[in-house]
């Protein structure tokens, strides 16, 4: 099952993902916050141009990853067994 949570606010953002946890059903969520995917996903998809560019785990991914998929320049943490991405700050 797919289920594309973009219209959730942000309160309601986990709901769906905790839901598919305890019933133990597989399914998979297209998120549109990607600090908050890469915090919940057991494991992710980037597609670049309608390709899978990468498919692995969430702590896996990096950088390279994400700058390539969205052409936009970012920072990786890794804070409590998490990731945090963040746009690089640069000089305009």
């Amino acid at each position: 099952m797919i289920l594309d949570v973009a219209g959730l606010t942000f309160s309601y953002n986990s709901h769906p993902v905790l839901m598919g946890r305890r019933t133990h059903v597989r399914w998979g969520v297209t998120r549109h916050d990607l600090n908050t995917a890469l915090r919940y996903a057991d494991k992710c998809i980037f597609l670049k141009d309608g390709n899978i560019f990468y498919a692995g785990l969430p702590l896996e991914v990096d950088a390279h990853i994400i700058e390539t998929v969205y052409g936009l320049p970012v920072d990786v943490y890794h804070q409590g067994g998490r990731l945090l991405v963040a746009p690089k700050d640069e000089e305009l």
